[in-house]
Order: structure tokens, then sequence, then C-alpha cells
């Protein structure tokens, strides 16, 4: 949302792992991933007179019920407090992105504060200072809605200080004024640092600035003002658009949590954790980086890389496996004016001035299949049961 017009968050059962990734977002397009799976050739024909854009499936030679097992699609389920849950979230990034900061000047720390401090972090095991530790040491680092517990990216990050800080007096005017506290802190044996299993640390805190946010209000004024950015003119409009696209894509990935794989076509699945692994080669030879610098970055071991291009390929073919599966099962098509009508859409939501664009971009295969993944998801969502 924070990045393109009407691109709605969602989380997708076809993660690539719990690392941080490096990526591009795309808009609405349906698999925004390391790389785009290139489907069979699209031909024209013509059933009973009716001009039809025809995909050969991807799994010719499989017989997709040997290999997943569909959950319950017409007449599944959808929980209005999950739709609510999901359009809060929207709601609060939009708010989040036009949320402004005051610098404080004096006064004492309050909760909800943003609070950025430097730590010098030093062994006090043996109750006097010891070595300096780097690894817990930062210099200004933004304690977002101090007394929270919790980051701007819903991380906990150290609740004994910002519990600390509540309350602590600064004044960046005096320069006398220390704006310094200290935290002697005991670190529990299973913390997931092993250096600072079981020790006791005197953590020195510099607060070095504060800030007040100053979230604006939900209404259409917002979106007037922003309209160029975020595409939509009033809350209505907005919400209007969020609900359905949200109402779309948790019953689609309810389905493909709820169905079961039996088995994975190491042929579908090879070619996309070759993909994966040429991705990642081609930013590490961009960046003159090596594989261990990589994870690094990734904030991930050897390990969690390979449980990462797994799920990113076994998640894929599963997704692809229930969308073909239903196609089938239903016979479902998309005409020639229809698919005109969808591709036109899909290529202005997701920012693109004309259809040929978009197609230059991405080609007619991932185009048609974001059109008829969209249709299979509005055949499912008309048939839905709706529940509190």
């Amino acid at each position: 949302m924070k990045n393109s017009q009407k691109t709605l968050k969602t989380k997708s059962a076809a993660k690539t792992g719990k690392f941080r990734k490096i990526k591009a977002n795309k808009g609405l397009i349906i698999k925004c991933a390391v790389a785009v799976v290139l489907l069979a050739a699209i031909v024209t024909g013509t059933i009973l007179g009716l001009d039809y854009y025809y995909v050969d499936t991807p799994y010719d030679g499989i017989r997709l019920p040997e290999y997943v097992r569909v959950a319950k699609y017409f007449g599944a389920e959808l929980s209005a407090k999950e739709v609510q849950e999901a359009l809060d979230e929207e709601i609060e990034a939009i708010l989040d992105q036009y949320t402004t900061k005051t610098t404080v000047k004096n006064g004492t720390i309050e909760k909800g504060q943003n609070v950025t401090v430097t730590l010098e972090c030093y062994d006090y095991t043996n109750g006097v200072k010891g070595d300096k530790i780097d690894d817990i040491s930062v210099t200004d680092y933004e304690i977002t809605d101090v007394g929270e517990h919790e980051d701007e990216d819903g991380n906990k990050y150290f609740p004994e200080l910002q519990d600390k800080l509540i309350g602590v007096a600064f004044d960046f005017n005096n320069e006398d004024f220390s704006n310094m506290v200290t935290l002697k802190h005991t670190y529990p044996d299973d913390y997931n640092i092993d250096d600072l299993k079981g020790k006791t640390v005197m953590h020195y805190v510099y607060i070095t600035k504060v800030t007040n946010s100053n979230v604006p209000e939900y209404n259409d004024a917002l979106f007037a003002a922003h309209s160029d950015e975020l595409g939509y003119k009033t809350v209505k409009e907005f919400e209007d658009y969020m609900i359905h696209q949200i109402e779309l894509n948790l019953l689609w990935n309810n389905i493909v949590n709820d169905s079961a794989v039996l088995k994975y076509p190491e042929k579908k699945t090879q070619p996309l954790k070759d993909e994966f692994d040429a991705y990642y080669n081609q930013y590490m030879s961009a960046n003159s980086l090596t594989f261990e610098q990589l994870l690094t970055q990734l904030g991930t071991t050897e390990s969690g890389y390979l449980d990462a291009k797994n799920s990113y390929a076994e998640g894929t073919v599963k997704e692809e496996m229930i969308l073909y599966e239903i196609i089938q099962a239903e016979k479902i098509r998309l005409s020639n004016a229809e698919y005109k009508e969808r591709v036109a859409k899909l290529a202005s939501d997701s920012g693109y001035a004309n259809v040929s664009s978009f197609i230059d971009d991405y080609g007619k295969e991932v185009a048609y299949r974001s059109c008829i993944w969209e249709k299979v998801k509005e055949m499912i969502l008309e048939k839905a049961v709706r529940v509190d």
C-alpha cells in the first residue's frame, strides 16, 4: 500500500521463509517473488462459437488429484472478524505513511513517544565494569512508541529498557544535562545470543532524541490530499476496494492452507529452486558479496536459506496445483472480451499507462494467469458463507 497504487498486503501461502528478503513490489501481480514461473503458451480457440483464451496447464502429464487434495472452495467460510482485522492493518499502514514527528527539546519521557538512544554495553558479571560488548551496543537506535515493547516491525525490543526510560528527564537545551541513564540487566540462561546467556551487563543509555508522533485523522481529507499517491479520493472508495481484495485473498489463502499436498512433482519444484539460487547469485555478484555475507544481510543461516528455498518452490507449486485443479474441475475459461477487460484493469491497478507496457514487462503468460486467478477467486467469493 505504501509503495504502489492499490497494492494489497497479504500473507501468502508461498512464503519464502522467515529471513528478511530482498525484493521489489510490483503491484497486483499474483506472483511477486524471486522469479516468475513460465507457463505454457496461450492459444486462441473457439467453443460453441465463443472466442476464448485457453492456456495449456503447465502440469501436462501430471494427474493433479494424485498430488494435491484441494480443500472445500465453493461454500468456504469467510470471517467478518478476519476481514476487519486485515482492513485495520491497511488503515494503520496508511496512517503510518503520513505520520509526522515533532522533536521535543526537554521534559520527561512519556509512554508512546519515540526515543532515540545510543547504548554502550559492558560486561558486569563480576560486579565491576569489564569489556565492552559490541553485539548489543548500538548507535542512534530509535525506539518507536516507547513502553509498547514492540518496534515498528512488531519485534519486541528490550522491554526492561523501555520501562526504564519512561519518566526519565531530558534537556537537549542544557549542555550540562547528562541525558543518560544506566540499566544493569542479567540475561536469562536461554537467551538467544550464546555469549550473553546468564551474563550480567551494564547498559549506558544515552538519550539523543525524543519525538512525538503526529498521526493524521482517517477521513476523506487525508485521501483527497494524497489521492495521486494512494489512488483513492475518499474513505469509501478505499474501503470498498480494499475489503473486496481482502475477502478474495483471505478465502484463497485459507483454501491453500487447508489443502494438502500428497507429493510434489520434482520437475516443477526443481526449476523454482534453481531460479531462487540464480536470483541471489545475481544479487551477490552485483554487490560483490560472498555467500556468508549474503546470509548476514538476510539475517539467516545456510540451513535457513535452504529452508526458504524449499518453502518458496513448494509453496508456489502448491498454489499452482490448487489453481489448475479448480480450473480443470470447474472448466473455467476466459473469453477474449473478458480477458481484455481484466488485463486492462490489472495493468492500470499495477501503475501502468497501458496494457502493452505491462505485457512488455511481464509477458502474456503472467497476465493471463493473473486474470484467470482473479476470476477463480471471485467465483469462490460469490459462493462463500459469511460468518462472524
